[in-house]
């Protein structure tokens, strides 16, 4: 991490672009909330990466973050994050892009662990099928001249998929993808992304395709269906060593009664030769779809933006304006927590017919990653699920008027 003394402060203004708070420190750059600021007083709340200052002079990182930008930049799809400007101020180069009002899939899978809460499996699909579209879109991706991008993220795991207070899903950090287009190629044999998502042909360091990404992203919907990591040891070798050496568990190993359907299709995806997969991400997307429907499982982003708002105790109307306004609207304000009260329902995050639990031995999904959430079926239909909380409350009344009638026929005060 760099020295505190180098991070930008709230009220840094880069260009037309005003430093809010810091997000996040990774290994090569910074990322902050900003505020930008145009004519007429407009403003939009935007994420500003930039290097490193120890790293601004180094040509190589320089070209890092460049090629990120400009491979962002061709990208536009509602379930990938946009990049808008590009820019160098005071010797370090930024970009800035699109801000989810959310949180990535792991701090999502932490908060929903610490608060008792569940992810129903409706929510998973949505999840996976909207970052699915997303890879589709990438992989396909053709320049002017209609010569193909051949674009792979090569690091599809929970920390790159935001999930919007709104239900909506989008993929992010293109830092590590390889297409043709990038200037600052990756060296033969070299290793990019969080191994434990990798697929078998990327630990190797092998040539890869689109299915690459599927082998991940197949990997999150395990994770997120059965509740457990695919692996309990910490040690990025033995992963790589258990990924190359033997076979992946199968979903209804971790949890008892998993849908037999829901299995193929996992299994399909994680197929350790990437022509047993499935064509594209597009096909995985429709196979998770088609189960939903087969199974009446509304794939709504209605359903994961309750979820959302449930988990972060956010208003449905808390917007980022809302924000930006009570953070202040002097320059400099920076944005605090997310602390309005929200007026939930007692069906904002209504969770019924849990599935059975894992089973015993599995491995939770702690760790590093340090996601856990007790993954369960969508109600039926909302009216029973309506109607059974109707009937805890009128139960609730009659013990207590009952409660009441003791005591008054006892004389106690």
């Amino acid at each position: 991490m760099p020295p505190t003394a180098d991070l930008l402060p709230p009220g840094h203004v880069l260009g037309r672009h005003e430093v809010l708070r810091l997000l996040s420190v990774g290994g090569m750059g910074e990322l902050y909330l900003a505020r930008t600021s145009g004519i007429e007083g407009f403003e939009k709340v935007v994420v500003l990466k930039r290097i490193h200052p120890q790293f601004a002079s180094r040509s190589d990182f320089e070209q890092m973050l460049l090629d990120e930008a400009r491979l962002m930049a061709t990208l536009h799809h509602p379930n990938i994050v946009q990049v808008y400007d590009v820019g160098r101020h005071e010797g370090c180069t930024f970009f800035t892009m699109e801000y989810v009002h959310g949180d990535n899939l792991r701090n999502v899978l932490k908060t929903a662990a610490r608060k008792g809460r569940g992810l129903s499996l409706a929510n998973a699909l949505w999840i996976v099928t909207n970052v699915a579209a997303g890879l589709h879109y990438a992989h396909q991706k053709r320049r002017p001249d209609g010569t193909a991008l051949r674009l792979i993220h090569r690091d599809v795991s929970p920390g790159n998929i935001m999930v919007s207070h709104d239900g909506a899903v989008k993929l992010v950090d293109f830092g590590v993808a390889k297409a043709t287009v990038r200037t600052a190629r990756t060296a033969p044999g070299a290793i990019k992304g969080h191994v434990r998502y990798m697929s078998p042909e990327q630990c190797l360091g092998n040539a890869m395709d689109h299915r690459s990404d599927q082998f991940s992203l197949g990997i999150v919907l395990f994770e997120l269906t059965t509740g457990t990591r695919w692996i309990r040891e910490r040690d990025d070798y033995d992963a790589v060593r258990r990924m190359l050496s033997e076979p992946f568990p199968k979903p209804s190993e971790r949890r008892v009664k998993y849908p037999v359907e829901l299995e193929q299709i996992v299994m399909r995806a994680l197929a350790r030769q990437p022509d047993d997969r499935f064509e594209s991400s597009q096909e995985f997307q429709l196979a998770l779809e088609a189960y939903a429907r087969e199974n009446k499982l509304a794939l709504s982003a209605v359903s994961m933006g309750e979820t959302m708002r449930a988990l972060f105790d956010v208003a449905a109307e808390y917007s980022t304006q809302h924000e930006l306004h009570k953070a202040g609207a002097a320059p400099g304000a920076a944005l605090g927590a997310q602390t309005l009260p929200m007026n939930r329902s007692p069906l904002a995050a209504l969770v019924v017919d849990t599935v059975p639990p894992t089973v015993p031995g599995a491995p939770p999904m702690v760790a590093s990653e340090n996601h856990s959430a007790v993954l369960t079926q969508q109600a039926s239909s909302a009216p029973i699920a309506r109607a059974g909380l109707w009937g805890v409350a009128v139960l609730a009344v009659v013990v207590a008027l009952g409660v009441v009638g003791l005591l008054w026929g006892s004389g106690l005060p």
